[in-house]
Parts: C-alpha cells; sequence; structure tokens
C-alpha cells in the first residue's frame, strides 16, 4: 500500500497552521488605505515591527473588502487585519501571534510577498498573468518553484511544484470548477508512485465570499477554494482506496448584503473544531 502524502498546504481557512488565515501592532501604518507608493524589493526590511492591535482605516469606494477576521481553535486565538492600497489592492495582512505578509506592487503586478520573518515570495508574469511563484527563505535560498496553468476563463487549471534540485514538477495540482467558478475539487497528483495521490471535494453556498472583491487573489491559491460562494463542506480523499482524511462541514450566519459574519466549522464527529467571525469595510 502506497503511503499517504497530504497535500503541501493545507487551505488557511480550514487548517490551524496555514500562513494566511495563516497572516496587529502599536505603531500606525503609513497610507492604510489611500497610497500606492512603489517600494524598491531589494530595501525591504520585513519583521521590524512588534505584534499587538492595529486599527484599519476605512477605505473609500464601492467594492466589499474583508477588515478583520478572528479565529478560535480550541485554546488558540488570533486575529487577522487587512489592509489594502489605493487601487483596492491586498496592501499587508497581519496576524496576532504570528507572521505578518506585505504586498509588493509594480504598475499594479504583484511582485514580492514579504513575511516579517525575512522570508518572501517572487512572482513573475507572461502577457498579464502570474505564470510563476518562486518561494525563498531568509536567506534567500530557494525552497519551492510554483508554476501556473490557466484555463480558458484565467482561473487556476493547474499547478506544478517544484524543488531547486529537480527539473521536473514533483507533485501538481488539478483543479475542477462549477459553472459559477467555484472549485469543486482539488487534485493532488504526485510523481513519486509510493505516494497516493489525494483530491479535495467542496460543496458551496449561494451567498457571496468574503474574498470576492479581493485583489490580486492569486496570492491565496494556496489558502482558498473559492472567491465566489462559501464552502459548505470539504472532504480529502486517498483517490486509490476513497479512504477520507479530511472533514469538514461549514455553518454560516449572514448579514444583509450576504457576506457571512461568521462560521462555525465541525469535524466528521461534529465536534465545533473552527470558529471565525468576519468584519468588513463598511
Amino acid at each position: 500500500m502506497k503511503k499517504i502524502l497530504l497535500p503541501i498546504l493545507l487551505l488557511l481557512l480550514v487548517a490551524p497552521t496555514t500562513t494566511l488565515l495563516t497572516s496587529c501592532q502599536n505603531e500606525p501604518l503609513e497610507g492604510e488605505f489611500g497610497t500606492n507608493e512603489e517600494e524598491d524589493p531589494e530595501e525591504e526590511e520585513p519583521g521590524e515591527e512588534e505584534p499587538g492591535e492595529e486599527e484599519p482605516e476605512e477605505p473609500i469606494g464601492s467594492v466589499v473588502l474583508l477588515r478583520r477576521v478572528e479565529v478560535t481553535e480550541g485554546a488558540i486565538n488570533y486575529t487577522l487585519n487587512f489592509f489594502y492600497n489605493s487601487d483596492r489592492q491586498i496592501e499587508r495582512i497581519t496576524k496576532s501571534n504570528g507572521t505578518n505578509k506585505e504586498y509588493l506592487y509594480d504598475e499594479g503586478a504583484v511582485q514580492r510577498v514579504v513575511f516579517s520573518d525575512g522570508s518572501f515570495y517572487r512572482y513573475a508574469h507572461e502577457e498579464g498573468m502570474v505564470s510563476e511563484r518562486r518561494d525563498f527563505d531568509a536567506n534567500e535560498s530557494l525552497q519551492e518553484r510554483q508554476v501556473y496553468h490557466f484555463n480558458t476563463d484565467e482561473r487556476i487549471s493547474e499547478i506544478d511544484f517544484y524543488v531547486p534540485e529537480d527539473n521536473n514538477y514533483v507533485v501538481k495540482d488539478v483543479f475542477t470548477y462549477d459553472e459559477n467558478g467555484n472549485c469543486t475539487s482539488r487534485k493532488n497528483e504526485i510523481t513519486d508512485v509510493s505516494v497516493n495521490d489525494t483530491q479535495t471535494d467542496y460543496t458551496y453556498d449561494e451567498r457571496k465570499n468574503p474574498f470576492m472583491d479581493f485583489t490580486p487573489n492569486i496570492v491565496l491559491i494556496d489558502d482558498i477554494p473559492s472567491f465566489v460562494n462559501n464552502p459548505l463542506t470539504e472532504v480529502m480523499y486517498v483517490i486509490d482506496d476513497n479512504e477520507t482524511i479530511y472533514f469538514r462541514e461549514h455553518e454560516y450566519e449572514y448579514n444583509e448584503s450576504g457576506y457571512p459574519t461568521s462560521r462555525t466549522s465541525v469535524d466528521e464527529d461534529e465536534n465545533v473544531v473552527q470558529t471565525i467571525s468576519y468584519e468588513y469595510y463598511q
């Protein structure tokens, strides 16, 4: 029997150790909503701010943007704050008990995601689309490379994962969508034949996703299965024998505009494993 390898990155809103819901400060931010000054990635010095509470300012505009997420997972509680530039693109995500992220752009195209621990992602573009992401540690050593493929609707259809010492991908994720643009399955195919391929299937409600207006959403592809509707169930299983590895069922409360204000997640035994509250810019 082949051994099981979980996907390289579990989805953020589901797993407790992910980087964005895996990524609040005492010092005020410069230009929270309003500035869009270009920064030189080479001069970026992340990690100088101390964790704390930081209050996002109100934006201007008609889009609905996520302001704050509060997460409880057992005895663990943390808060994520979201800050945007004048183009309504994500500028920074801070986490009260963990690593913060800063997003750097060049003429509106995301170039880097810089983490407060010194590590960073670097993006490449082709024909106006993100084509590749390279992950570096704090010593600027390449750790992984991801190559993106898109379908005719400009949605991610495949991600190929490479390690530095190999010219061939070692893992690829294949995406399937419904007619609304929700990812209904993410298949994790591994080139090592001794390791089982897995797949995660999703079902959705018909309400608005908190990240519907989040841009660029490519930077959350490891964390968020859909930017359209909200997942109701998530089931990861071994393709060969259908063994369930991971199960979550979600229940939401919504505001008058149809956006979630809270989510409660249970496992296969109906134990509550996570609660999330959402706050938006008004």
